[in-house]
């Protein structure tokens, strides 16, 4: 028995085994990306959620703005920088009510890519009983399926407030 007619069935076995590697290392490859993208989705999730209980914290503590309608329709509470700094000064119940929207706006766009804020009051006109709508938006990276579908989706997180 003779394998004189086999000489090139080793590089053949060797080139196979290249292959097979490769693609499995590809594979591995994309549930790395996969895991990463995940991981950041939940990150900005927490976030989320940590800022929410945040800002019904700070409406806890000063139930005296909210019912005075202080902590009602705000929306992208960052824009609007209030005129004393409760940090460092005594501040009545709309002043610490100001300071607090605006210290929580400025957490939300620092920590959540466009990451912005609203509070809403569901009664109309607003009272000592009244809940309020909180919501927290932020843009996230789009995990859509198919080639083109990147870019980026808002995602939103609700959380009734009542006092």
């Amino acid at each position: 028995m003779t394998f004189q007619n086999q000489k090139g069935f080793t590089l053949l076995e060797a080139l196979i085994t290249v292959v097979v590697i490769s693609i499995g290392l590809l594979g591995l490859l994309g549930l790395q990306s996969v895991g990463l993208s995940s991981t950041q989705t939940a990150q900005a999730r927490s976030i989320a959620v940590l800022e929410i209980n945040n800002i019904m914290n700070r409406m806890r503590a000063n139930p005296g703005a909210v019912a005075k309608d202080e902590f009602a329709d705000v929306t992208n509470p960052t824009k609007t920088k209030p005129g004393t700094d409760c940090q460092s000064a005594s501040c009545d119940e709309a002043e610490m009510a100001a300071f607090d929207v605006y210290q929580w706006g400025e957490k939300l766009a620092e920590q959540l890519p466009s990451g912005t804020g609203t509070i809403i009051c569901n009664d109309s006109p607003c009272n000592d009983d009244s809940v309020h709508t909180i919501t927290v938006s932020w843009n996230e990276k789009n995990r859509g399926e198919g080639v083109g579908n990147g870019g980026t989706a808002t995602q939103q997180l609700q959380a009734v407030y009542r006092p």
